[in-house]
């Protein structure tokens, strides 16, 4: 994409790999200013500051994620603390923590293919011989596994790509709490009693209604179960059996899930700097509940990487 960006700003980007120190602060202080504030060229600033980063290797990318990384923090940051305040849906979480990783997201693309499934499903819903709830449940969790192939990525389970939405729907692979997203997003636009469970080890689907329930697991194919097969499971792993494990997550659970596995995925990789970045967000959602670390994270029992291999088949 040819960038239309005064000559002077295109300089400055030009800059961010000089291998003087003093260089980069200057330019690199004059960029901050612009992207952080209602420039209309600040969206554009940031695209080419994410290419200039892929361009280049070793100390300089580093130096230029880094740089990334603090000033997109700096604009989320607030974001993020007034989507917790207003209870925000899980959508618009997903998209907020999609700029983490990617910075110069066209959310609107990615909401506009959502738009596009919902569509689908809506069709289906209208040429089907059947109104039952339940069996609209099953019509859309056959379009997102069936139709759309939205599938686990076993195969590369720790890529961070498997977390942010717009990767996921990229390449329709990621891991269960990204695919479980994509079917609640798309249930709470349907008005669909569908819930996330943050059930250690493996994020899973409920359908909830009065004294029926069944669970839906979305990192494989969307495949059915029921109370039984996820207490057997449970027992299995070693948890044992509590209700606790079953009971719907809110939006923010989910989330605080979700930078967990973000932050397991870049400890793996030995990401230190990317594993601290996601950790400052985490502070933002104890900072918001009155709460604070005073110690450096553990993994949590319920993230999605303990025991893959069991993970895996139940």
């Amino acid at each position: 994409m040819k960038s239309k960006l005064n000559p002077q700003l295109s300089a400055m980007i030009s800059l961010l790999d000089d291998d003087d120190n003093a260089v980069f602060q200057s330019v690199s202080q004059k960029l901050r200013e612009v992207v952080s504030s209602d420039n209309p060229e600040a969206a554009e600033v940031m695209r080419l500051m994410v290419e200039k980063r892929e361009s280049v290797s070793g100390r300089a990318a580093a130096r230029i994620a880094k740089f990334i990384d603090d000033i997109q923090f700096q604009k989320l940051e607030p974001k993020f603390r007034r989507a917790l305040l207003d209870n925000a849906k899980l959508e618009d979480f997903c998209f907020l923590i999609g700029q983490i990783g990617y910075p110069s997201l066209d959310v609107q693309k990615y909401k506009q293919e959502l738009n596009r499934i919902e569509s689908v499903i809506r069709l289906e819903y209208a040429s089907s011989q059947t109104t039952a709830e339940i069996d609209r449940v099953f019509m859309l969790s056959n379009v997102v596994f069936e139709r759309e192939s939205y599938r686990g990525n076993s195969s590369n389970y720790y890529d961070p790509d498997n977390s942010y939405i717009n990767r996921v729907i990229d390449r329709k692979l990621g891991i269960p709490i990204s695919l479980g997203a994509i079917v609640l997003i798309l249930a709470e636009r349907l008005g669909l009693p569908v819930y996330g469970v943050n059930m250690p080890a493996h994020f899973m689907l409920k359908y909830e209604r009065q004294n029926f329930e069944l669970f839906i697991d979305p990192f494989n194919q969307g495949r059915i179960l029921d109370k039984q097969d996820c207490i057997r499971f449970l027992m299995n792993q070693g948890y044992g059996h509590a209700e606790q494990y079953l009971v719907k997550a809110n939006a923010i659970d989910i989330v605080e899930r979700m930078f967990n596995n973000l932050r397991n995925c870049y400890a793996e990789l030995a990401q230190n700097d990317k594993r601290a970045l996601i950790e400052r967000y985490l502070d933002i959602i104890y900072d918001a509940r009155g709460e604070k670390r005073s110690a450096p994270y553990e993994d949590p029992e319920d993230d999605d990487f303990d025991d893959l291999e069991d993970d895996l088949n139940f």
